[in-house]
């Protein structure tokens, strides 16, 4: 019989509870929120970026868009992400995550890993692929 799992969730829940007890001690925890955003003109590209100003993150879904459309939302909005030094990645079918410079994504794809051999996985910005 294997102990090892139930040895880890208990570990996991002492390290839950004592993270716990911390965050009551001290000051209450930032909360982060991640705005989600379904754009049905071009002209919405604006506030995203008020958004990633403000050191927000945006998960942009641009089904309510034509193809044309959301390729020129992504062309200005990577542009932003580049002088602001942020980051723009695709996280599934026409749904980008727009974040600022002081979030990390870690996306993990199981395909794509096993055939990168875990090396950094980069989504590039075509509408087409399903």
């Amino acid at each position: 019989m294997n102990t090892s799992r139930p040895q880890n969730i208990t570990d996991l829940h002492a390290r839950q509870e004592e993270l716990a007890r911390q965050n009551s001690q001290g000051a209450p925890a930032e909360k982060h929120v991640i705005y989600v955003r379904y754009p049905r003109r071009y002209e919405e590209t604006a506030t995203f970026l008020d958004l990633l100003l403000q050191n927000e993150s945006v998960l942009i879904d641009f089904q309510y868009m034509t193809e044309v459309q959301a390729r020129r939302c992504l062309d200005y909005l990577d542009g932003a992400r580049y002088v602001l030094s942020g980051d723009l990645r695709k996280v599934a079918s026409g749904i980008y995550l727009l974040t600022p410079s002081n979030v990390v994504i870690n996306i993990e794809d199981l395909q794509l890993a096993e055939e990168t051999n875990n090396q950094a996985i980069e989504f590039d910005f075509d509408m087409k692929r399903r």
